[in-house]
Formats: structure tokens, C-alpha cells, sequence
């Protein structure tokens, strides 16, 4: 059998020309795979999301906003426009959603609650009705708006419900502001975080290059219009916990492509690299904090922290809940809400 010496010099070690050819053919062979893996990847997972969201059971759509409900609107601190929903009289309870969320997401609150309580949810900015102001939407902008809304409407003995990104508004308007402080009088923290979302001393760099990701990802996407694709379904599917209602990922789904891209050019990595978690001590206000245990986005180790990190906080996980407690568990979000009043 031939051989033949390679010219990389006397060292070099002798390769058979036709295993030379085989591993030539196996690399190239292995290169053009990857894409054919990732396309059949691709197709077995819309093909499985296919089939969980025809078994999905339809479920209850998420409520309505109920009727007699108000809508308000209101001059922002960075030059934005914002948008509330208001029912009822008394105390007043004032709802933040969170990111690629709106106002209307709360309604079942709205109604179970307007009976005791003056129940607002607001449109955070850029978010359902209400307008961004000039310039790049920061999670700062956001908290400051809510600021601004507790004194527009002069709002006192607030009971304050921040879910997701809208707990992390609360957090930063309450540590920020001197005016939120004395405005608010109870806090509930709902499937959010005081940060960090991963630890170590490269998360906020890696956080940043997320979020110019994600933005310019959207960009391109452009905004869909038509029936909500499997891909649409899919990442609405994923903030859920077990067994959720198809109407409620298809409402999600819905709002989620209502959000305008410049909505999350600056909100996304604010929030991946959110971080208030040494100053939580900082706030003495009666707080409850609520988490599923199947919370993917915020797991249940935030909500400990956040509990533990506040000095008058309370800690309830719910089993199997995801993400959207409000739609989820409704009830364990209004008996919560009526404990937090009670004592606060």
C-alpha cells in the first residue's frame, strides 16, 4: 500500500491518501448537517407546538374590562402621554403591568376589587394607549411616569401592585423618589425581581448586548398582522405555568405584537440588567411578595429575595402558576391584595 510523507517536515506523521479523503469528506459532510439539523430542528419544534396548541384546553378568555370602567389620561415626566383605567372608590390600588403587557391585562382585579378599593392600572409607557415622550424609553423614564402619576391625580395610602417589569418600576420609583415614598403605603410585588437576574460582574455587559439584540431582532421582524403563527404562540406559551387557558396565550400573543419595537430598544436591557437588591432594606412599608412556582422568566428564587431583602414582606408561591398571575390565579392575587390592605 502507498503512503506519502507530508511536506510539514520530518516529524510529521504519515497519512493514507484515502483516510486523508474520508476525513475530508466527514468535515464536510458535518458542516453541511448544521444547517439541515437546525432545519429539522426547527421543523420537529413547530410541529410540537402544532400539537400541544391544538390539545390545549380553549379555557376561559381573559375577562373584560368591566363595565363603567373610566378611562383617563395623564401628562408623563418624560414628556409621554399615559393611559389608566379607573373604577370604583376608596383606597386607591394602582396596578403596573409588565413588558409587551397593557392596562387591560388587570380587569379581572378591576372588577373583583372596585367594590372596596379605587382601582387604577395604567398603561405603562410606550405600552396600550400610552405614548413614549422623545428619545430612547428607559426603565428609569418608566418609574418616573408612575412618580408623576401619584401626583397628577394626587393619589395618598396607595396600595402599590407591581407585576414583572412593572415591580421593578415600583422598586425603582419608591428607592428614587422622595414623593413615592410618602404616597405609597403598601407594596405587592408580583413575579419581578430586585435583580440581579444572573449573577457575576459580567452580567450587566452581557444584559446590554441582549437587549440591542432583541431590539434589532424586532426591527427586522416587523410587526405581523394576520391569525398568531406557532412562533408567536410559542413565546407567549412560555411565561405560563401548567396547563394554561389557549384564549389567555392567544391574548398575550396579541398584546405582545401590539407593543411598538421602539418600546423595548432600551426597556429590555434595563431590565436583564436590573439591580436594587442592596437598597431593598432601604423601604419599611408593609409588602407581599407572589410568585408561581413554575415562573420561567422569574423563578421562585427572585421572590425569596426579594422578601428576605425588604423589611415588612410577606413570601406566597403558588404551585404550578407561571408567569401571569393575574390571569392564572386571580383569586390568590385578590385575597393577597385584601391581606396587604388590612394590615397595611
Amino acid at each position: 500500500m502507498s503512503e506519502r510523507t507530508s511536506s510539514l517536515g520530518p516529524t510529521a506523521r504519515r497519512v493514507r491518501p484515502g483516510a486523508e479523503a474520508a476525513r475530508r469528506g466527514a468535515g464536510a459532510l458535518a458542516r453541511a448537517s448544521i444547517p439541515a439539523a437546525a432545519g429539522v430542528g426547527g421543523v420537529v419544534l413547530a410541529l410540537r407546538t402544532s400539537v400541544r396548541r391544538a390539545r390545549l384546553d380553549p379555557g376561559e378568555p381573559p375577562p373584560p374590562v368591566p363595565p363603567g370602567t373610566e378611562h383617563r389620561f395623564v401628562g408623563g415626566a418624560t414628556g409621554s402621554r399615559l393611559h389608566l383605567l379607573e373604577l370604583g372608590a376608596g383606597r386607591p390600588v394602582l396596578f403596573l403591568h409588565g413588558v409587551t403587557l397593557a392596562a387591560t391585562i388587570w380587569s379581572g382585579q378591576l372588577a373583583a376589587l372596585a367594590g372596596d378599593f379605587r382601582v387604577l392600572a395604567l398603561d405603562l409607557t410606550g405600552h396600550g394607549r400610552s405614548e413614549a415622550g422623545p428619545g430612547t424609553l428607559r426603565l428609569d423614564g418608566v418609574a418616573a411616569d408612575v412618580v408623576a402619576v401619584l401626583e397628577t391625580l394626587g393619589l395618598e395610602d396607595v396600595v402599590l401592585v407591581g407585576h414583572s417589569m412593572g415591580g421593578m418600576a415600583a422598586l425603582s420609583a419608591l428607592l428614587d423618589s422622595g414623593a413615592a415614598r410618602e404616597r405609597v403605603g403598601a407594596l405587592a410585588l408580583l413575579a419581578t425581581s430586585g435583580g440581579p437576574m444572573l449573577p457575576g460582574p459580567l452580567w450587566p455587559a452581557v444584559a446590554r448586548g441582549v437587549g440591542v439584540l432583541a431590539a434589532a431582532s424586532t426591527r427586522d421582524r416587523g410587526r405581523p398582522a394576520g391569525p398568531i403563527g406557532d412562533g408567536e404562540w410559542f413565546r407567549a406559551r412560555l411565561p405560563f405555568g401548567r396547563r394554561p387557558s389557549s384564549a389567555q396565550v392567544e391574548e398575550a400573543a396579541l398584546l405582545a405584537r401590539a407593543t411598538p419595537p421602539a418600546t423595548l430598544e432600551g426597556l429590555v436591557s434595563d431590565i436583564l440588567a436590573f439591580d436594587r437588591h442592596a437598597r431593598l432594606s432601604e423601604l419599611q412599608l408593609p409588602a407581599a411578595v407572589l410568585v408561581g412556582t413554575h415562573d420561567r422568566l422569574t423563578p421562585p428564587r427572585h421572590a425569596r429575595a426579594l422578601a428576605a431583602g425588604l423589611v415588612d414582606a410577606r413570601l406566597e408561591e403558588l404551585p404550578g402558576a407561571g408567569h401571569l398571575l393575574m390571569w392564572e390565579r386571580p383569586a390568590a392575587v385578590e385575597a393577597m391584595l385584601r391581606r396587604l390592605a388590612a394590615r397595611a
